[in-house]
């Protein structure tokens, strides 16, 4: 009886999972149309000032709300805070947009930092910690290893932003060293959060992967609506691109979150996770870090190549170069 209800719990809850971020998915779905079909750079502050606002608090709350769901409360371990880290990395985010709504009031511009910033760039090492909690559950061995990957991996493309962006973005940009240094945490933030999303799905047992795929495709569309916001803000893809990425991105960490199992601490469990880790534990030294070193050359490379002069298709043979291309002088600010 009690497998029973137990069984029928648990489909019901999958029931009101599907129609929740069906409807969520519609609504970002027509939001995303009328960018399409609306003239470029228009903005209206009650659709894309409160109503993106409120619907990126709502994704936070989504994840908190996975933290109370029975089935993840009856586990009894330090990372059952996963959902609870990730909410407050979304809610970061949402309340960095909240700033920006308010500040832009009335049609003021929105230094670069400001306190939305502030919010902003709080994401990145919130939403980095709420992937190592999981990852910590994953492979209890690991965590050391896998925070020095992302160390090492943060380190390099920070290196990389420094050595061969930086300077061309400045006198792009016209602006000041700080508001430089801000710009371009959005897409180096999303290079490491994306390496390390791609790492633990090469690591980690079968279970933890649905989370990780997601998180994956939730990075790659921060990093094209940062990217085309860096370099091409003023272009119709920059327009629509980096409106829409966000909503889109915590959309899916959300629906990631509730994709992600209860792991029980049984023992066959336990079992048979470590089992799994001890064939994988030896590739995973060098993994991470290499993803990250790869996806920052390809990326900061690219937006290298825009403002130096150089050929892109002498740099990234792929889809991204034409995105370098023709970028003109413009002051370069966030306006998620």
């Amino acid at each position: 009886m009690t497998t029973f209800s137990s069984t029928s719990a648990i489909d019901r809850n999958r029931t009101r999972f599907r129609w929740l971020f069906g409807s969520l998915s519609a609504l970002v779905a027509i939001f995303l149309a009328s960018l399409i079909v609306r003239r470029t750079g228009s903005y209206n502050t009650v659709v894309d000032g409160w109503g993106v606002d409120a619907f990126e608090l709502s994704m936070g709350g989504i994840c908190l709300h996975r933290y109370f769901e029975r089935s993840w409360r009856s586990t009894h371990s330090t990372t059952s805070v996963f959902p609870l880290v990730m909410g407050a990395a979304c809610i970061s985010w949402a309340l960095g947009d909240v700033a920006s709504t308010i500040e832009g009031l009335g049609g003021a511009t929105v230094p670069v930092p400001s306190v939305a910033d502030g919010f902003f760039t709080d994401f990145f090492p919130v939403c980095f910690i709420a992937f190592m909690v999981l990852i910590r559950r994953g492979n209890r061995s690991s965590l050391v290893a896998t925070s020095l990957d992302g160390l090492i991996a943060a380190l390099g493309a920070a290196a990389l932003s420094a050595l061969f962006i930086f300077d061309a973005v400045l006198k792009a940009s016209g602006g000041g060293e700080l508001s430089t240094a801000t710009n371009l945490v959005y897409p180096v933030g999303d290079v490491l959060l994306l390496a390390l999303a791609i790492g633990a799905i090469a690591i980690l047992p079968n279970v933890y992967r649905r989370f990780f795929v997601l998180a994956s495709v939730a990075m790659v569309a921060n990093l094209v609506g940062d990217m085309f916001n860096l370099l091409q803000p003023d272009s119709r893809m920059g327009y629509v691109s980096n409106a829409a990425a966000w909503p889109i991105s915590l959309l899916l960490l959300a629906a990631a979150t509730w994709c992600q199992p209860a792991v029980t601490d049984s023992l066959n469990t336990e079992k048979a996770v470590d089992t799994e880790n001890a064939v994988k534990e030896r590739s995973a030294g060098f993994l991470i870090p290499s993803f990250g070193a790869l996806a920052g050359m390809v990326v900061l490379f690219t937006a290298a190549a825009a403002h130096v002069g150089s050929p892109p298709s002498a740099w990234l043979p792929g889809p991204f170069w034409w995105l370098a291309q023709d970028s003109p002088s413009r002051s370069v600010r966030p306006t998620h």
